[in-house]
């Protein structure tokens, strides 16, 4: 006893990196609770710079009266990112409040979101750390005319480098920008909700000549934003990225999420990019984004994603068919209407000639002539998803895949989700071609036309799947109890096993099981290669 006890007491005594790695992986509440354990420990914990660098409600406390305790520990250079949710308008005058008396001069980043945040908060940071804060994000869950407009945090911050703004105010912004540059903005993200009036969004381009990447919401300028194209050429020459988004019925808060998550998944700040997303078609002037684009830059443009009718219908895929996108290899088409079959597989057979990456998401249009398209022409194709596209046939889908057999083709992933034309008779196909087909990787995803048994049965033919590295395959059933039986599983877990080098199954449930249910029994909902190997191995199968 008293050996575990001294070697407990030489946990603090461990090299730095070590200690810091530790740490990092504890929640706030928890690293308080490691410091009551002793005295040594305490200083451990509340002496560790990483204690305090982030200030976060996400463990669900609250921050200011959590720190007052702790003041001492906590300088002018402690605090680098605030994270702060919260239902409580209090909450976030104490947090600043805190600070401010902390005097902490060297925040980097502030995430906030709030039901109002007013201008005199915004100020009181600005008063702190006006030339340290580099990223700002600002989600206003309530309309309230107190509420802090967006120009107001491109006023009090100038050194800003990622600025993103989620709010509703009631009436028309006006901005205050004159004279206003930062050559550091990089990042934008404004989703801005104006009951009587309309978002100038010009003021901000003027603002940011630097700018790289620019999400907005077609609520905002719907009046506007035709203008937005010709206005990014003269004012942000260096936007590689545009990306408009309209997701409505989605909580404020949601959509702030969706619109920084366009900016934060942008991974090349080189990469010129066009997102038009007009889930509900209600927006007019994603054609003329579209259009404006579409003429000025199809030339550059290298990653594309376009959604919806008003973007996706037969004359816009008709107009995109006589343009020709030499640079673009990125593609994804969600939810075009019926009709526009022919213009498309013209599109995709003319325009876009290296293409390597194309997803179809929900095309009531996509046919097996779409694959034909892709047949003949796609050479430089090297991934391609089907999802939801019910109109592709299981002889079509044969068909694309004997084709690309017989030529060398550069395709190495295949992801089919939601597709009811995955039959035996496409698994047949992949088990018995003569000149396999070299896929990195293979995903059938809820494809209710294949049983555990097909995918059982086409596994155990000779030769199968001899050119695919990796098999993802994924069942799903309306309930836990409708799972195939056990025996069922373990067969195809075996075959799977034996001819595929990396693979997964799942079985999915639409109904979450009770939370009685005592999941450790059904270890193969979710397995791949390497942990049935290890229940193999463990003789726990």
């Amino acid at each position: 006893m008293a050996a575990a006890v001294n070697e407990i007491s030489q946990l603090p005594c461990l090299p730095f990196e070590i200690q810091d790695t530790i740490l990092r992986n504890l929640t706030f509440r928890e690293c308080v609770l490691l410091s009551a354990v002793c005295k040594t420990w305490r200083s451990m914990v509340l002496n560790w710079q990483g204690m305090w660098s982030t200030l976060s409600t996400k463990d669900n406390h609250d921050i200011a009266s959590a720190l007052v305790p702790y003041r001492a520990f906590i300088t002018s250079t402690s605090v680098n990112r605030v994270y702060l949710d919260t239902e409580l308008n209090k909450h976030l005058e104490a947090v600043i409040d805190f600070l401010a008396t902390q005097q902490c001069t060297a925040i980097q980043k502030v995430d906030i979101r709030a039901p109002i945040i007013s201008n005199m908060c915004l100020l009181d940071l600005s008063t702190m750390c006006a030339d340290t804060l580099s990223d700002v994000s600002l989600s206003l869950v309530d309309r309230n005319p107190h509420n802090v407009t967006p120009d107001m945090p491109m006023l009090y911050f100038p050194n800003m480098k990622k600025f993103y703004y989620s709010g509703r105010v009631s009436e028309a912004v006006h901005p205050v920008l004159t004279g206003i540059q930062n050559h550091r903005l990089v990042d934008m993200a404004i989703s801005i909700y104006i009951d009587a009036g309309e978002f100038d969004v010009k003021p901000f381009l003027e603002a940011a000549p630097r700018l790289q990447r620019l999400c907005l919401n077609f609520e905002s300028i719907m009046f506007t934003g035709g203008a937005i194209p010709s206005m990014v050429r003269q004012y942000c020459p260096k936007l590689a990225s545009l990306v408009i988004v309209n997701e409505m019925g989605n909580s404020s808060g949601n959509i702030a999420q969706d619109v920084k998550n366009e900016i934060l998944k942008i991974n090349d700040p080189g990469l010129p990019r066009l997102v038009l997303r007009d889930r509900n078609r209600c927006f007019p002037v994603a054609q003329q984004i579209l259009y404006q684009i579409g003429q000025d830059m199809c030339e550059q443009l290298e990653h594309m994603e376009l959604t919806g009718h008003t973007v996706l219908g037969e004359q816009h895929a008709v107009y995109l068919s006589t343009l020709r996108f030499p640079l673009l290899t990125y593609l994804v088409l969600t939810n075009a209407p019926y009709y526009c079959s022919t213009s498309l597989c013209a599109f995709l057979s003319r325009s876009v000639p290296n293409l390597a990456y194309l997803e179809l998401v929900g095309l009531g249009c996509a046919d097996d002539g779409i694959l034909c398209a892709l047949a003949s022409t796609g050479r430089c194709l090297q991934v391609l998803t089907l999802d939801s596209c019910l109109h592709i046939t299981s002889s079509g889908l044969v068909t694309f895949i004997k084709t690309l057999s017989r030529h060398k083709c550069l395709l190495k992933q295949i992801t089919l989700r939601a597709m009811p034309s995955v039959s035996q008779e496409l698994l047949d196909t992949l088990a018995s071609t003569t000149e396999p087909i070299v896929l990195d990787e293979l995903t059938i995803d809820g494809c209710h036309s294949l049983s555990i048994d097909d995918y059982t049965r086409a596994l155990a033919m000779p030769g199968t799947f001899g050119g695919i590295k990796k098999l993802c395959i994924s069942l799903y059933y309306m309930g836990i109890k409708l799972f195939p039986h056990k025996d069922a599983i373990k067969r195809l877990l075996g075959e799977l096993n034996s001819r595929i080098t990396q693979w997964k199954f799942s079985l999915v449930s639409y109904i979450p099981p009770p939370h009685s249910l005592d999941l450790r029994n059904y270890w193969y909902m979710d397995i791949d290669h390497v942990k049935y190997q290890k229940r193999l191995k463990d003789g726990a199968l």
